[in-house]
């Protein structure tokens, strides 16, 4: 605690007022003895006690009244990080002015009252130099240079459009940052950085606080996402060293919410507090949360999920979003708009839902044609928090999935080839003759069905001695060797590469398979092919049973085909497997599932761009009974769909800064060069790459750039700045325009150019309030100069080099007058008890005690008289 007006503490010497008045007073009276005295003795007696403690209660509350009053004036200070506490400073004045008032009244000796006042002058004495102290420390804290560079972060994430009183905080912080640049000094400079998921820069450098960076403020808006507070912090930084002054500060308007702060990961704030140190003077971080309803309500939507990873005309698929109340009210929607573009737009109900609850909503829709489709679903309700009210997402409907079945079995298994059953599963033949239409001549339902919605896996079956490297295999998408003994090495060669350019490899060793070939079969970076080696074939006993395990099912692809309730799989019985072994230093290679006895029963591992799945059993009925469960269709259908699916182009994504992902040249993986592989110059580099520069036109209108890096065998895209939620377009440039013939998602825009759609999914963390703490604060603090204002003033002062903190003389104005009114009502009472001014008349017996000496005088005078 400190005194703004330091000098006005020598008025404390007034408390000593009334006492010098009460000492002129008590001037000793001349005693006279008289003959009545002893009868005053007793009623003097009892009166002095009370009026002592009547009198120190009065002079306890004048010097009191006049205590108060002086610090109030001198205007008490408590910065809001003080050495020493104003509940320890004032109440010891005020205790000494009261100690130096009670000594005076009740002290009987002169040397006791001496030292009473001696000790409640040190207390004042120790008192003032403790404060001046405190200010001396709080000056060297807070106090810097005359001129200073000051970086404001405006927080930009969604959860900042919420209107409280119909303005959003967003817009609140505008105005405490016009608050913030008003109060600074003409030599002083500004940058200001909009914070979200991605740290939008206004100026590379500070600028003049009366610059126009003023007129632009009004117009910044929220840029979406999370406020990602350490890149904001960095982008700062880089900034403010680009500055002229040496004093610098960094400034947050912030609504507190907790997600981006990374309050738990203390690496991430130290990295923050290396950034500062390379600043001349390390800036102090001030943050100023602004104000969030207690109570809102809110509906958000988000997760838009498929039944099926691989979608094709050939049925239709499940779209799934997750409606979620963030508010504490219950709210009742009006339903889920669907919206696919092109095509349909639908409402699906939606009942009420209360706080904290999620409810599942979906839409079955099968779709007529290949393509890209963006799909847009909306909540309808009105509530607080309008920008989580829709999702977006971009589906893309493939053609066709060719899927190539190597059979490595020419021979055959009670009346069953070695692919027969896979190539049931995958395309199961159409009997046009049950769904023939009565009039002859005129075609089925189900032939035109077929025309329309033709089957998505179009299977091709070779035999493995005919399988020859002239083959062309990219114009597959998914490989599958079944009971395969060996290939020729050119063949193994061209699928490896086939695998390493995006292609999927599902390897189902059968008895026959030769482990040498299989053990050391290379990609062509020289890593294995397998995802496991197979060590040798187990045959199970006849009197042991081995099933396959649908607990603790890892791969993605198996979770839905092995859950209770809906699969027959527990119920398979293994006659004979391939024991695999699994390098557990190969971060690519996971076990997806296990049969019974702990064995692995598929293992997968990521390779180049594509993926290889290895199972332990082989897919006809000689080593299981799985063909023929319920629950065969499904896994084949669902690690088939797996396998294709990094061949897809990603076409959807969270608000982040930068987006990177990379695609075939086209579906023969020719090289986009004008020149064949085989015609390409002795001087070109193969590894050689060309960065071609691509518009991006975000969800509102506004055009962005990207890159396009041509490489061999593929085209790296590079994105900044994609944290706007909504439906991109990627605009290629026309010189890739025969790179990207025959590429799925890849579609004709308008103007004739070839585009991408791209989505951007909001954070649904923005949703949910979820407030920073004091602890999140104080571990902040462990790293860097962190302050807290509770308002605009300490703000202000922590920005300007002034001690931040709040006046006390309100308080102590408020208690002077209270001490007042209870001095005048001491004293009025006091005067009615003693009746001032009354005649008091003073009786030396009583009435009885009179009338009783009376008798007793009249009878010892008879009793003479009598006497002779």
């Amino acid at each position: 605690m400190t005194f703004l007006n330091s000098f006005i503490l020598a008025g404390l010497v007034a408390v000593s007022i009334p006492i010098i008045i009460h000492l002129f007073n008590r001037r000793k009276a001349k005693v006279i003895e008289w003959g009545a005295m002893q009868f005053l003795l007793d009623s003097l007696i009892h009166r002095k006690r009370r009026v002592l403690i009547e009198e120190a209660i009065l002079m306890a509350l004048r010097c009191l009244l006049l205590a108060a009053l002086v610090l109030a004036i001198a205007r008490p200070f408590s910065p809001v990080q003080p050495g020493i506490s104003w509940l320890l400073m004032l109440p010891l004045v005020l205790l000494s002015a009261v100690l130096l008032a009670v000594s005076t009244i009740l002290a009987r000796s002169r040397r006791w009252r001496w030292f009473l006042y001696t000790a409640g002058g040190l207390v004042v004495v120790a008192v003032l130099l403790a404060t001046q102290a405190e200010r001396v420390l709080q000056l060297e804290k807070w106090k810097g240079g005359a001129e200073q560079d000051i970086a404001i972060i405006i927080d930009g994430s969604d959860s900042m459009r919420l209107e409280i009183g119909g303005l959003s905080n967003f817009k609140r912080a505008i105005a405490k940052a016009h608050l913030l640049i008003d109060s600074l000094g003409e030599e002083d400079h500004v940058t200001i950085v909009v914070a979200g998921s991605t740290p939008h820069v206004m100026t590379l450098q500070p600028v003049s606080a009366r610059s126009d960076i003023i007129e632009k403020l009004d117009e910044l808006e929220p840029v979406g996402g999370v406020m990602q507070v350490v890149d904001a912090t960095v982008a700062a930084v880089n900034s403010l060293s680009r500055g002229d002054h040496a004093a610098k500060k960094i400034v947050i308007l912030s609504d507190r919410h907790k997600f981006g702060w990374e309050t738990d990961n203390l690496q991430r704030w130290q990295f923050v507090s290396s950034v500062l140190d390379k600043l001349p003077t390390p800036p102090r971080l001030v943050t100023r949360f602004l104000e969030v309803p207690r109570t809102f309500r809110n509906l958000s939507i988000r997760n838009a999920q498929l039944s099926r990873t691989l979608i094709g005309r050939d049925r239709p698929v499940t779209i799934g979003v997750t409606v979620e109340n963030t508010g504490s009210e219950e709210v009742e929607p009006e339903g889920v708009e669907f919206r696919i573009a092109g095509g349909l737009t639908t409402t699906v109900p939606v009942g009420p839902v209360q706080p904290g609850e999620s409810v599942e909503v979906e839409l079955r829709h099968q779709f007529e044609k290949a393509g890209t489709y963006a799909v847009t679903a909306r909540v309808i309700t009105n509530d607080d928090l309008r920008v989580d009210d829709e999702t977006h997402h971009v589906i893309q409907v493939v053609p066709s999935l060719p899927v190539l079945l190597v059979d490595g079995n020419t021979g055959s298994v009670e009346g069953f080839g070695g692919t027969m059953f896979l190539q049931l599963a995958l395309a199961p033949p159409f009997d046009l003759s049950s769904a023939a239409n009565e009039n002859e001549g005129e075609p089925g339902e189900a032939e035109i069905a077929a025309e329309q919605n033709p089957a998505l896996v179009q299977v091709d079956v070779v035999s493995a001695p005919d399988l020859s490297e002239d083959d062309l295999l990219m114009d597959y998408r998914v490989v599958i060797l079944a009971d395969v003994p060996r290939l020729g090495a050119p063949v193994a060669d061209a699928l490896g590469r086939f695998v390493a350019a995006g292609g999927g490899l599902w390897v189902a060793p059968g008895r026959r398979a030769e482990v040498e070939f299989y053990n050391q079969w290379k990609l062509p970076d020289g890593r294995s092919v397998l995802p496991a080696q197979l060590v040798e074939r187990k045959t199970v006993e006849a009197d042991r049973q081995v099933g396959i395990s649908t607990e603790n099912v890892n791969h993605v692809a198996m979770q839905k085909v092995a859950a209770k309730g809906h699969s027959d799989l527990a119920s398979a019985s293994v006659a004979a497997y391939w024991e695999l072994k699994v390098n557990v230093d190969d971060a690519r290679s996971s076990i997806g599932m296990l049969l019974a006895n702990g064995a692995p029963m598929l293992v997968e591992k990521d390779a180049g761009y594509g993926r290889v799945a290895l199972t332990s059993l082989s897919v006809d009925i000689a080593d299981s009974n799985l063909p023929t469960l319920f629950s065969f269709l499904p896994l084949v259908h669902e690690l088939t769909y797996h396998l294709a699916a990094p061949d897809l182009v990603p076409l959807n994504y969270a608000q982040r800064s930068v987006v990177r992902f990379d695609m075939p040249h086209n579906e023969t993986g020719e090289i986009p060069k004008q020149e064949s592989a085989g015609e390409m110059s002795e001087e070109q580099d193969p590894e050689e790459t060309d960065r071609l520069v691509a518009d991006l036109v975000a969800p509102d209108g506004t055009l962005q750039q990207g890159t396009v890096e041509v490489q061999q065998d593929r085209l790296v895209v590079t994105l900044v700045g994609m944290d706007q939620p909504g439906i991109y377009h990627l605009h290629f440039p026309e010189s890739l325009e025969g790179d990207l013939v025959g590429l799925g998602p890849v579609t004709r825009s308008t103007d004739g150019g070839q585009s991408l759609p791209l989505s951007v999914t909001r954070a649904p963390e923005e949703s949910r309030l979820e407030l920073l703490s004091d602890t999140d604060q104080a571990s902040i603090g462990q790293n860097v100069d962190y302050f807290a204002a509770g308002n605009d003033a300490e703000m202000i002062a922590a920005v300007v080099d002034e001690v931040p903190g709040h006046e006390l003389w309100k308080y102590l104005a408020v208690a002077a007058l209270l001490i007042l009114l209870a001095e005048c009502f001491v004293t009025h009472w006091i005067t009615r008890q003693r009746k001032v001014g009354a005649e008091e008349k003073v009786e030396f017996v009583s009435e009885g005690e009179r009338l009783s000496s009376f008798r007793e005088r009249a009878q010892q005078m008879l009793e003479t008289v009598r006497t002779p």
